[in-house]
Formats: structure tokens, sequence, C-alpha cells
């Protein structure tokens, strides 16, 4: 492609103008009652936890998880709340604690502090709540803010509110909760102080959250809240680490709604508890894919003070990501300008381009300087006109052009984005315009014109981290512009 250069002058530009015309250019580029913990020397339980219950699938039989106390982390929230009531939030604004009026019949300071989150299988941050042991006449609402990555995809009706009570154990305080699926909060109902944390009842665990073309995971639907013998739904029970489903009970296996998948987004063994999830052999763009299982299991949730909501069959659902392995773009940069020597017939055409590689591997940006090339600029006819008498035009040929790049930095733009972008700075000296010798004729002696220094063309550049050829041209009183070429793998 061509564009007409009405004045070399204007393509050289004012020091202004080409700041201007830089700081543009990096801006596209941009573009329980009573409970008081007590300290404990137990190994703390992994996360997600192993089978110690040797209990089978039972649905009420186990013993409760016991870890030790967590330890703070973060900043230690006080604030003095009355009869009159009052609210409090967490440092990291995750939790909020809303003390109606009433609950209190003196003036206490109420205190929040993160800790690191001991409980099996739940999720983010606990939360001590003190003075411990503080009971209310009234229940206080604990709303826990979530996103879906945090809460592994779980469906927000099944998160439940999990404390450590006197012993260590965890309990599950199977009340009324408020869920809002829209402002991601969900609110429980609690009428003492202890560490609180946020469990996910069903979930589905994934052996590795991104994969590359081919790679594989192991991915497993687990029920982790289950009620102790003797208890009955409407008071705390103990939390059980494992009681999974077992394969009869899981109907199928989907990838972004195919069951059993595609080649397009993946396969998974379509049966079972465990099942494999296999990546696409070749990946054209880095991308989420949605995994899903339907379980046909009966559930029953006490939502919305009073109400209950019951289902048989319940699909959930957990999100992977899938990476286009290593993988290397051929970019050649080009110039493109005619009438440059701003006389005569002005139709001469001048080119230089450059050839860089630039290496994508886990994420990390390399631009080998070894693979650095730069070529001489050319311009046709290299003159015009009678070169001795007059009149004419004679170019002076040089070695760098507007073109010499002698290092390049990039990244990867946006790394946990769709649609992800490398964007680099190209490092280029001895950069100089055209240069022509004029001989105007009528006796008038030759003189020269051009060849002054300018900053190199272009200053950077930005491509969509794809599987794809692409080209990019960009105007600035001239062509310049580059295409970018993924190398097979």
């Amino acid at each position: 492609m061509i564009f007409q250069l009405t004045n070399f002058k204007k393509f050289e530009m004012s020091p202004l103008n080409l700041v201007k015309l830089f700081c543009f250019f990096l801006l596209s580029l941009i573009l329980v009652t009573g409970c008081i913990k007590t300290s404990s020397l137990l190994s703390n339980i992994p996360t997600p936890p192993v089978d110690t219950t040797g209990t089978g699938t039972g649905t009420d039989s186990g013993t409760p998880a016991v870890t030790a106390v967590g330890i703070p982390v973060g900043t230690k929230i006080t604030k003095t709340i009355g009869p009159a009531g009052g609210s409090i939030t967490s440092d990291d604004g995750k939790v909020d604690l809303t003390i109606p009026a009433g609950a209190l019949s003196a003036n206490t300071n109420i205190s929040i502090q993160s800790v690191t989150n001991e409980c099996p299988g739940s999720v983010g941050l606990s939360y001590d709540l003190t003075p411990n042991g503080t009971k209310f006449s009234v229940p206080v609402s604990l709303t826990f803010h979530y996103t879906d990555s945090a809460i592994n995809e779980t469906d927000p009706l099944l998160l439940y509110n999990v404390f450590q009570d006197s012993l260590n154990q965890w309990e599950v305080n199977d009340v009324d909760k408020d869920i809002d699926s829209v402002g991601k909060t969900v609110t429980f109902y609690v009428n003492h102080f202890t560490i609180f944390s946020l469990e996910p009842g069903v979930y589905i665990q994934s052996t590795a959250l991104q994969l590359e073309e081919g790679q594989q995971a192991t991915l497993k639907v687990l029920r982790w809240v289950k009620a102790k013998k003797g208890q009955t739904t409407g008071n705390p029970y103990g939390l059980i680490p494992t009681q999974p489903f077992v394969d009869d009970q899981v109907r199928f296996w989907a990838v972004n709604g195919f069951a059993g998948g595609n080649s397009e987004d993946g396969f998974i063994d379509i049966a079972g508890v465990s099942v494999p999830y296999t990546a696409p052999a070749k990946i054209k763009s880095e991308r989420w894919v949605s995994i899903s299982v339907e379980v046909d299991q009966p559930e029953t949730i006490r939502v919305g003070r009073g109400k209950i909501i019951t289902f048989q069959n319940h699909t959930y659902r957990r999100s992977l990501r899938i990476l286009i392995g290593n993988i290397s773009f051929d970019v050649h940069f080009h110039i493109t300008a005619i009438g440059l020597s701003d006389y005569m017939s002005k139709d001469d055409i001048y080119n230089d381009s450059a050839d860089i590689l630039v290496n994508v591997s886990h994420g990390f940006v390399d631009i080998p300087q070894a693979n650095i090339v730069n070529f001489k600029p050319t311009l046709k006819p290299t003159s015009e006109g009678d070169t001795k008498e007059g009149p004419g035009w004679l170019w002076i040929p040089d070695a760098t052009g507007l073109m010499n790049i002698t290092n390049a930095v990039a990244g990867l733009d946006q790394p946990n984005q769709e649609n992800r972008t490398i964007a680099g700075i190209l490092v280029q000296s001895g950069t100089v315009g055209p240069q022509f010798t004029i001989f105007p004729g009528g006796g008038l002696s030759s003189y020269s014109q051009g060849g002054d220094a300018t900053i190199g063309w272009p200053p950077g550049f930005t491509f969509v981290f794809a599987d794809s050829a692409q080209e990019v041209d960009i105007k600035a009183d001239g062509i310049w512009g580059y295409t970018v070429t993924p190398r097979p793998r």
C-alpha cells in the first residue's frame, strides 16, 4: 500500500509534532453458643483434604474436621458498638458484620481479624470475630462478598457458613441465608463470635486450572458438607472433610455444554465422579472453557428467612483456561512513502524495513537481539532529470534510513483476559531522513536537501496473541506498519 507524501518536511515534522505522535502511539499501545477457640499444635489439614473418615458415602456420619487455629493476616479492625447497633467491615472489604439494635446490652469493642483459612475445602480467608464467646440477644448478620472464581464457581445456593468451636472442630450452621447473586454476596445470621469461613457445599476440583495444547487434568465433583448422626437440619452439624458423590449419581460431564466435549474445546469422559479432561490438540486463541457435571442428588436449601428450595438434579460448573503453547512470531516492519525528493514530478517511492522474532513461552515474551535484521532503505528511481546541468535530483543512499532497530522489549498485556495482546517498544539509533542532491539548473549551484536525524519508525508495536497471521498499517504522513506471521508449531 502507498500513501502520497505531499511534502517531505511534513514527514520529518517538528519536534513538537513528533512528541505528539509518539504520545499518541503509546496511548494506543496501552489501549455456635458460647464458642471460644483454643490454641492447637495439630498439623493443618490440607485443602483440598484427603479422606480420613473411612465412612464411604454415608450422608450423616463421620468425624468432624479438626484443625489448628488460623494465623492473623492483614489489619485487625476494631469499632465500638452499643445497644443501638452498628456495622464493621474487614480490612479487605470482603466481610461485613451488621449488629442490629438490641443485640448488645452495652458498648462493646467489636473486632474483625482476617486469619489464614484452615478449614478443609473452604475458600478465601477466615475471619476471627472478637471478643470470642460474645452472645447476642438477637442474631447478627455476617455478609461475605464473593466472586465466581473465588468460590470455584460453586452455585451460591450451596455456600455455607462454617465456624470453629472450642474443640477446634469445624461446624456448619445450616440456618437461613440471603443470597444476592447480582451483588455477589451471601448473608448468614449468627448468635455468637468465633472464627468463620465460607464453605462451598459442592464444587468441582481440578488438578490444573490452566492447560496448554493436549495437556490433561483430572476433575472430581465433591460434596464437603455432611451432618453428624443424631442432629437435625436447622442445627449446627459437623463438617466432614470428604464425602464424594458416587459414580451412579453422576449423570454426565460436558465442556461448554457439549456432553463429552469436542475437538474445538477439548474432550472429557462423560461419566464418573473423577474424570480426565484433555485440552484441544491445537488452540487457536486463549480462552476459558466451562466444565459442567449433572448430579442426581436431592438437595434442600434454606434461604430467605424460611424459604426452602429443593431439587433432585443439579448442574455444577467450573472454568478452566486453555492456553496456546510455546509460539514464535516473525514480525516484518515496513515503511513506504512517495515524493520524498519534493522536487520535479515527486513520483519517487521510498521503502525501508526490518525484521524481528518474538518468542512467547508460558506467558513470557523474548525478542532475541541476534534475530533483529535491518534492511537498507531503497528509492526508485534513484535520480530524475539532468544530474549535471539540471534541473534534476540525485538520491544519496545511507545505511540506516528511517528504520534501524537495535533492540526491542515486549510483554504480554492483560495476561488474565481474553484477546490478550503483545505490546513492545523498539530501540532505534542513527535513523535519518532521505538525503538528496538537488540540481536546479539555470546556472544555479546544486545543494543538499534532507538527511536530518529523526526518530526511528515505528517507536513500538502491538498485536493480538493468537495463532493467526495479522497485518497492522498505520498512516502518519505516510504508510508504515508491520505484518505478524506465526511460525509453524
